[in-house]
């Protein structure tokens, strides 16, 4: 019951955001598609800052509890899935997803990092397929998890470079992930 009630209450701060809220980053006017956006994953600081990535490309940052979001302005379109974001600190973060796929034309991955609180981005995809689950333990490592194709066979990638590069993670071949927790980027659990 009480996830329930947070969901609903994040959900509800997004939808009727507050008029005077504290832009995080660069800001950038929403419309209709990203007000309407489903939002896919959560990620607080503390109590006060925090930042919900979503479906049309949207990432919604507060620093009040919640009681006001802001949209960020990501170098991304509508037709990108914002499907887990990641931050370490006020400043350093990473949001994950992609494009969607179709039988022909295998999925696409994006992983963008801001070290200046999203004020700037950097794309750090290098051929990532799609993109379900992110997560950084410093600047150098991090994982992802998602789409499995022929040329990333388990669908979960490891870094330890800041994103600069990706190694597939050992393992029999998958069809892919859409939900993971890792402890560090040698443990965790997938789920697909």
């Amino acid at each position: 019951m009480v996830v329930r009630s947070l969901i609903l209450w994040l959900v509800l701060a997004v939808l009727l955001p507050d008029p005077s809220a504290v832009a995080v980053g660069v800001a950038r006017a929403s419309d209709p598609w990203q007000d309407d956006a489903a939002l896919n994953d959560v990620c607080f600081l503390g109590r006060r800052l925090g930042w919900i990535a979503g479906e049309h490309g949207v990432l919604w940052a507060t620093r009040d509890e919640g009681t006001s979001w802001s949209l960020v302005g990501l170098p991304v379109g509508r037709n990108v899935s914002l499907r887990s974001v990641c931050f370490l600190t006020d400043q350093v973060g990473w949001v994950g997803g992609g494009t969607a796929g179709s039988p022909t034309v295998p999925s696409a991955g994006l992983v963008l990092q801001t070290t200046d609180g999203g004020r700037t981005w950097q794309d750090r995809s290098s051929g990532l397929p799609g993109v379900h689950h992110v997560r950084f333990f410093s600047l150098a490592e991090g994982i992802v998890a998602g789409d499995a194709t022929s040329e990333h066979p388990t669908g979960v990638l490891v870094t330890r470079d800041g994103g600069r590069s990706w190694q597939d993670a050992p393992g029999p071949r998958q069809h892919g992930w859409r939900a993971a927790a890792f402890d560090s980027t040698s443990s965790g659990i997938v789920a697909g």
